[in-house]
Protein backbone atom coordinates (compact mmCIF):
# COMPACT_ATOMS: atom_id res chain seq x y z
CA UNK A 1 0.00 0.00 0.00
CA UNK A 2 2.82 2.48 0.44
CA UNK A 3 4.26 2.10 -2.99
CA UNK A 4 0.31 2.64 -4.74
CA UNK A 5 0.09 5.93 -2.17
CA UNK A 6 3.65 7.16 -3.29
CA UNK A 7 2.68 5.86 -6.69
CA UNK A 8 -0.59 8.18 -7.01
CA UNK A 9 1.44 11.34 -5.69
CA UNK A 10 3.93 11.08 -8.35
CA UNK A 11 1.33 10.13 -11.20
CA UNK A 12 -0.73 13.01 -9.64
CA UNK A 13 2.12 15.46 -10.73
CA UNK A 14 3.64 13.84 -13.26
CA UNK A 15 0.23 13.23 -15.59
CA UNK A 16 -2.87 14.95 -14.58
CA UNK A 17 -1.65 18.47 -14.68
CA UNK A 18 1.74 19.98 -14.90
CA UNK A 19 0.97 22.81 -12.06
CA UNK A 20 -1.31 21.02 -10.19
CA UNK A 21 -0.99 20.25 -6.34
CA UNK A 22 -0.35 16.43 -5.48
CA UNK A 23 -2.97 16.60 -3.42
CA UNK A 24 -6.30 15.85 -5.56
CA UNK A 25 -9.61 17.89 -4.90
CA UNK A 26 -12.88 16.95 -6.07
CA UNK A 27 -14.17 19.12 -9.35
CA UNK A 28 -17.28 20.65 -8.94
CA UNK A 29 -20.28 19.46 -10.65
CA UNK A 30 -20.50 20.50 -13.88
CA UNK A 31 -22.90 19.83 -16.40
CA UNK A 32 -20.46 19.14 -19.30
CA UNK A 33 -18.03 17.20 -17.41
CA UNK A 34 -21.06 15.01 -15.80
CA UNK A 35 -22.18 14.51 -19.96
CA UNK A 36 -18.80 13.58 -21.00
CA UNK A 37 -18.49 10.81 -18.60
CA UNK A 38 -21.74 9.39 -19.04
CA UNK A 39 -21.01 9.15 -22.42
CA UNK A 40 -17.50 7.56 -22.05
CA UNK A 41 -19.14 4.94 -19.80
CA UNK A 42 -21.23 3.51 -22.05
CA UNK A 43 -18.72 3.89 -24.91
CA UNK A 44 -15.85 2.03 -22.93
CA UNK A 45 -17.35 -1.14 -22.37
CA UNK A 46 -19.41 -0.88 -25.28
CA UNK A 47 -16.58 -1.76 -28.14
CA UNK A 48 -14.66 -4.72 -26.47
CA UNK A 49 -18.24 -5.80 -26.16
CA UNK A 50 -19.36 -5.54 -29.43
CA UNK A 51 -16.15 -5.48 -31.54
CA UNK A 52 -14.33 -8.46 -29.85
CA UNK A 53 -11.24 -6.32 -29.23
CA UNK A 54 -10.13 -3.20 -27.13
CA UNK A 55 -9.28 -0.17 -29.64
CA UNK A 56 -6.76 3.07 -28.63
CA UNK A 57 -9.39 5.21 -28.57
CA UNK A 58 -11.73 3.44 -26.46
CA UNK A 59 -9.36 1.46 -23.96
CA UNK A 60 -6.91 4.02 -24.38
CA UNK A 61 -7.81 7.35 -24.61
CA UNK A 62 -11.82 7.46 -23.12
CA UNK A 63 -10.33 5.24 -19.90
CA UNK A 64 -7.27 7.44 -19.48
CA UNK A 65 -10.11 10.27 -19.22
CA UNK A 66 -12.76 8.37 -17.02
CA UNK A 67 -9.96 7.28 -14.49
CA UNK A 68 -8.72 10.76 -14.30
CA UNK A 69 -12.63 11.65 -13.29
CA UNK A 70 -13.10 8.98 -11.20
CA UNK A 71 -9.65 10.20 -8.95
CA UNK A 72 -11.55 13.17 -9.57
CA UNK A 73 -14.74 12.28 -7.59
CA UNK A 74 -16.86 12.75 -10.59
CA UNK A 75 -17.33 9.35 -11.93
CA UNK A 76 -20.14 7.46 -11.50
CA UNK A 77 -19.99 3.87 -12.44
CA UNK A 78 -16.29 2.74 -11.88
CA UNK A 79 -17.49 -0.71 -13.27
CA UNK A 80 -17.72 0.58 -16.76
CA UNK A 81 -13.51 0.31 -16.86
CA UNK A 82 -14.20 -3.22 -15.00
CA UNK A 83 -13.29 -5.62 -18.39
CA UNK A 84 -10.61 -2.37 -19.76
CA UNK A 85 -8.57 -2.88 -16.96
CA UNK A 86 -8.39 -6.77 -16.97
CA UNK A 87 -7.10 -5.62 -20.28
CA UNK A 88 -4.20 -2.59 -19.60
CA UNK A 89 -3.48 -5.31 -16.65
CA UNK A 90 -1.76 -8.11 -19.48
CA UNK A 91 1.13 -5.85 -21.34
CA UNK A 92 2.53 -8.76 -23.14
CA UNK A 93 -1.13 -9.01 -24.68
CA UNK A 94 -1.34 -5.49 -26.19
CA UNK A 95 0.32 -6.42 -29.74
CA UNK A 96 -2.17 -9.02 -30.17
CA UNK A 97 -5.34 -7.13 -29.93
CA UNK A 98 -8.04 -8.26 -32.60
CA UNK A 99 -8.65 -5.61 -34.20
CA UNK A 100 -8.35 -4.35 -38.15
CA UNK A 101 -5.14 -4.60 -39.37
CA UNK A 102 -5.82 -2.15 -41.58
CA UNK A 103 -6.11 0.59 -38.65
CA UNK A 104 -3.85 -1.02 -35.82
CA UNK A 105 -0.78 0.28 -34.83
CA UNK A 106 1.13 -1.30 -32.24
CA UNK A 107 3.33 1.31 -31.34
CA UNK A 108 -0.55 3.72 -30.78
CA UNK A 109 -1.21 1.15 -28.66
CA UNK A 110 1.42 0.68 -26.48
CA UNK A 111 1.66 4.31 -25.96
CA UNK A 112 -1.86 4.86 -25.61
CA UNK A 113 -2.48 1.77 -23.14
CA UNK A 114 0.64 2.39 -20.77
CA UNK A 115 -1.00 6.32 -20.15
CA UNK A 116 -4.42 4.68 -19.89
CA UNK A 117 -2.55 2.05 -16.81
CA UNK A 118 -0.70 5.18 -15.05
CA UNK A 119 -4.09 6.70 -15.05
CA UNK A 120 -5.58 3.71 -13.55
CA UNK A 121 -2.96 3.75 -11.32
CA UNK A 122 -3.41 7.10 -10.08
CA UNK A 123 -6.97 6.58 -9.53
CA UNK A 124 -6.05 3.63 -7.05
CA UNK A 125 -7.21 1.02 -9.13
CA UNK A 126 -4.01 -0.76 -10.13
CA UNK A 127 -1.83 -2.23 -7.09
CA UNK A 128 1.09 -4.18 -8.72
CA UNK A 129 4.11 -2.24 -9.75
CA UNK A 130 5.34 -5.08 -11.65
CA UNK A 131 2.54 -4.35 -14.23
CA UNK A 132 3.14 -1.19 -14.79
CA UNK A 133 7.23 -1.76 -15.17
CA UNK A 134 6.27 -4.18 -17.63
CA UNK A 135 4.20 -1.84 -19.67
CA UNK A 136 7.11 0.79 -19.37
CA UNK A 137 9.24 -1.45 -20.82
CA UNK A 138 7.34 -1.86 -23.71
CA UNK A 139 6.64 1.51 -24.27
CA UNK A 140 10.18 2.67 -23.85
CA UNK A 141 11.54 0.07 -26.56
CA UNK A 142 9.53 2.28 -28.86
CA UNK A 143 11.50 4.93 -28.53
CA UNK A 144 13.46 6.08 -31.79
CA UNK A 145 16.84 6.66 -32.33
CA UNK A 146 16.30 10.41 -32.29
CA UNK A 147 14.61 10.08 -28.52
CA UNK A 148 10.94 10.40 -30.25
CA UNK A 149 7.95 8.54 -30.58
CA UNK A 150 6.99 8.60 -33.77
CA UNK A 151 3.35 7.24 -34.52
CA UNK A 152 3.50 7.13 -38.50
CA UNK A 153 4.44 10.01 -40.88
CA UNK A 154 6.32 12.98 -39.50
CA UNK A 155 4.79 15.64 -41.64
CA UNK A 156 1.76 14.52 -40.68
CA UNK A 157 -0.35 16.17 -37.86
CA UNK A 158 -1.21 14.24 -34.93
CA UNK A 159 -5.03 13.84 -34.48
CA UNK A 160 -6.93 12.88 -30.90
CA UNK A 161 -7.12 9.20 -31.56
CA UNK A 162 -3.29 9.44 -33.37
CA UNK A 163 -1.55 11.78 -31.23
CA UNK A 164 1.21 12.16 -33.67
CA UNK A 165 4.72 12.18 -32.53
CA UNK A 166 5.08 15.53 -30.76
CA UNK A 167 2.29 14.89 -28.41
CA UNK A 168 3.50 10.85 -28.15
CA UNK A 169 6.61 11.83 -27.23
CA UNK A 170 5.40 13.77 -24.04
CA UNK A 171 2.36 12.00 -23.08
CA UNK A 172 5.04 8.85 -22.99
CA UNK A 173 8.14 11.28 -21.04
CA UNK A 174 5.20 11.99 -18.13
CA UNK A 175 4.03 7.87 -18.32
CA UNK A 176 7.11 7.17 -17.80
CA UNK A 177 8.47 9.65 -15.04
CA UNK A 178 5.34 8.17 -13.24
CA UNK A 179 6.33 4.77 -13.55
CA UNK A 180 9.65 4.83 -12.53
CA UNK A 181 11.92 8.27 -13.66
CA UNK A 182 15.05 6.47 -12.32
CA UNK A 183 14.51 2.96 -14.23
CA UNK A 184 13.71 4.99 -17.66
CA UNK A 185 15.48 8.22 -16.76
CA UNK A 186 18.12 7.66 -19.62
CA UNK A 187 14.56 7.55 -21.87
CA UNK A 188 13.22 10.19 -20.65
CA UNK A 189 16.03 12.81 -21.05
CA UNK A 190 16.27 11.81 -24.81
CA UNK A 191 12.91 12.17 -25.53
CA UNK A 192 13.26 15.78 -23.85
CA UNK A 193 16.16 16.82 -25.54
CA UNK A 194 13.98 15.47 -28.72
CA UNK A 195 11.47 17.99 -27.67
CA UNK A 196 13.89 20.60 -27.32
CA UNK A 197 15.29 20.21 -30.47
CA UNK A 198 12.43 19.57 -32.82
CA UNK A 199 10.97 21.98 -34.99
CA UNK A 200 7.53 23.59 -33.89
CA UNK A 201 5.26 23.04 -37.16
CA UNK A 202 1.71 23.62 -35.33
CA UNK A 203 -0.15 24.75 -32.18
CA UNK A 204 -0.27 21.08 -31.31
CA UNK A 205 3.50 21.04 -31.70
CA UNK A 206 3.57 23.45 -29.31
CA UNK A 207 1.82 22.29 -26.81
CA UNK A 208 3.35 18.98 -26.51
CA UNK A 209 6.72 20.73 -25.92
CA UNK A 210 5.03 22.47 -23.01
CA UNK A 211 3.53 19.31 -21.72
CA UNK A 212 6.86 17.59 -22.64
CA UNK A 213 9.34 19.92 -20.67
CA UNK A 214 7.04 22.23 -18.27
CA UNK A 215 8.08 22.81 -14.93
CA UNK A 216 5.87 20.63 -12.21
CA UNK A 217 6.55 19.50 -8.85
CA UNK A 218 9.29 17.49 -10.02
CA UNK A 219 11.34 20.77 -10.78
CA UNK A 220 12.52 21.28 -14.45
CA UNK A 221 12.31 19.19 -17.22
CA UNK A 222 14.50 21.84 -19.70
CA UNK A 223 11.80 24.24 -20.75
CA UNK A 224 14.14 27.22 -21.62
CA UNK A 225 12.53 30.44 -21.64
CA UNK A 226 13.80 30.98 -25.50
CA UNK A 227 11.78 27.63 -25.97
CA UNK A 228 8.86 28.92 -23.92
CA UNK A 229 8.08 31.94 -25.44
CA UNK A 230 8.33 30.31 -29.11
CA UNK A 231 5.48 27.69 -28.11
CA UNK A 232 3.49 30.94 -26.33
CA UNK A 233 4.04 32.59 -29.80
CA UNK A 234 2.41 29.88 -31.63
CA UNK A 235 -0.32 29.81 -29.41
CA UNK A 236 -0.82 32.56 -29.62
CA UNK A 237 -1.14 33.07 -33.16
CA UNK A 238 -3.54 29.98 -33.12
CA UNK A 239 -5.74 31.48 -31.05
CA UNK A 240 -9.39 32.97 -32.38
CA UNK A 241 -10.98 35.76 -30.98
CA UNK A 242 -13.03 33.63 -28.32
CA UNK A 243 -10.15 31.70 -27.43
CA UNK A 244 -10.86 28.64 -29.28
CA UNK A 245 -6.88 27.27 -30.67
CA UNK A 246 -6.15 26.29 -34.49
CA UNK A 247 -3.98 23.91 -35.40
CA UNK A 248 -1.92 26.81 -37.60
CA UNK A 249 -2.66 30.44 -38.03
CA UNK A 250 -4.73 30.14 -41.10
CA UNK A 251 -7.33 27.63 -40.10
CA UNK A 252 -10.18 26.92 -37.66
CA UNK A 253 -10.26 26.08 -33.85
CA UNK A 254 -10.43 22.69 -33.34
CA UNK A 255 -11.79 21.19 -29.78
CA UNK A 256 -8.76 18.73 -29.59
CA UNK A 257 -6.20 21.41 -30.13
CA UNK A 258 -7.75 23.73 -27.68
CA UNK A 259 -8.11 20.70 -25.17
CA UNK A 260 -4.58 19.86 -25.26
CA UNK A 261 -3.63 23.77 -24.76
CA UNK A 262 -5.36 24.10 -22.12
CA UNK A 263 -3.29 21.08 -20.72
CA UNK A 264 0.15 22.41 -21.24
CA UNK A 265 -1.16 26.01 -20.16
CA UNK A 266 -1.36 24.38 -16.68
CA UNK A 267 2.08 23.25 -17.49
CA UNK A 268 3.31 26.79 -16.82
CA UNK A 269 3.68 29.39 -14.19
CA UNK A 270 0.07 30.80 -13.37
CA UNK A 271 0.64 34.07 -14.86
CA UNK A 272 -2.04 36.80 -15.63
CA UNK A 273 -2.05 35.95 -19.50
CA UNK A 274 -2.12 32.04 -19.57
CA UNK A 275 -4.42 32.16 -16.97
CA UNK A 276 -6.72 34.28 -19.18
CA UNK A 277 -5.93 32.17 -22.21
CA UNK A 278 -6.60 29.21 -20.20
CA UNK A 279 -10.20 30.66 -19.28
CA UNK A 280 -11.08 31.45 -22.51
CA UNK A 281 -10.11 28.32 -24.15
CA UNK A 282 -12.34 26.75 -21.66
CA UNK A 283 -14.87 28.51 -22.34
CA UNK A 284 -14.34 27.63 -26.16
CA UNK A 285 -14.12 24.28 -25.49
CA UNK A 286 -17.67 23.99 -24.10
CA UNK A 287 -19.63 25.66 -26.39
CA UNK A 288 -19.33 22.69 -29.50
CA UNK A 289 -19.95 19.96 -26.90
CA UNK A 290 -23.31 17.88 -28.21
CA UNK A 291 -26.40 17.18 -26.23
CA UNK A 292 -25.26 13.14 -25.89
CA UNK A 293 -21.99 14.40 -24.19
CA UNK A 294 -19.31 14.07 -26.72
CA UNK A 295 -17.60 16.35 -29.19
CA UNK A 296 -17.41 16.82 -32.80
CA UNK A 297 -14.63 14.83 -34.31
CA UNK A 298 -11.44 16.78 -34.56
CA UNK A 299 -9.90 15.25 -37.62
CA UNK A 300 -7.58 15.90 -40.06
CA UNK A 301 -8.17 17.38 -42.42
CA UNK A 302 -11.31 19.28 -40.92
CA UNK A 303 -14.42 17.97 -41.28
CA UNK A 304 -14.56 14.28 -41.45
CA UNK A 305 -16.70 11.83 -39.92
CA UNK A 306 -14.97 9.28 -37.63
CA UNK A 307 -15.85 7.02 -34.33
CA UNK A 308 -12.39 7.08 -33.19
CA UNK A 309 -11.36 10.88 -33.52
CA UNK A 310 -15.06 12.10 -31.93
CA UNK A 311 -14.65 9.44 -28.91
CA UNK A 312 -10.87 10.62 -28.46
CA UNK A 313 -11.67 14.40 -29.18
CA UNK A 314 -14.42 13.67 -26.25
CA UNK A 315 -11.57 11.99 -23.75
CA UNK A 316 -9.16 15.14 -24.56
CA UNK A 317 -11.75 17.23 -23.91
CA UNK A 318 -12.83 15.76 -20.77
CA UNK A 319 -9.32 16.12 -19.60
CA UNK A 320 -9.04 19.59 -20.15
CA UNK A 321 -12.03 20.41 -18.24
CA UNK A 322 -11.71 18.31 -15.10
CA UNK A 323 -7.93 19.49 -14.70
CA UNK A 324 -7.89 23.38 -15.78
CA UNK A 325 -7.10 25.69 -13.31
CA UNK A 326 -10.52 27.75 -12.56
CA UNK A 327 -12.79 25.09 -12.97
Amino acid sequence: MRWTRRFALAAAAALASCGAPAKVEKAPRDIEIDRAVSLLEDAVPSWPRENACFSCHNSGDAARALFAAERRGVSRASDSLTTTLAWLQRPDDWDHTKGDPAFSNRTLARLQFTAALVAAAAAGRLFDQGTLLRAGDLAAALQAADGSFSIGADDVIGSPATWGASLATAVTCRSLEAIDAGRFGETIERARAWLRAAPIRSSLDASAVILGLGPGRGGSRGLTASRRDECLGWLERCRSDDGGISPYPTSAPEAFDTAVAILALQCLEPLPRSLEWERSAREDLRAPQELDGGWPATTRPRGGVSYAQSISTTAWSLLALLTSRGN
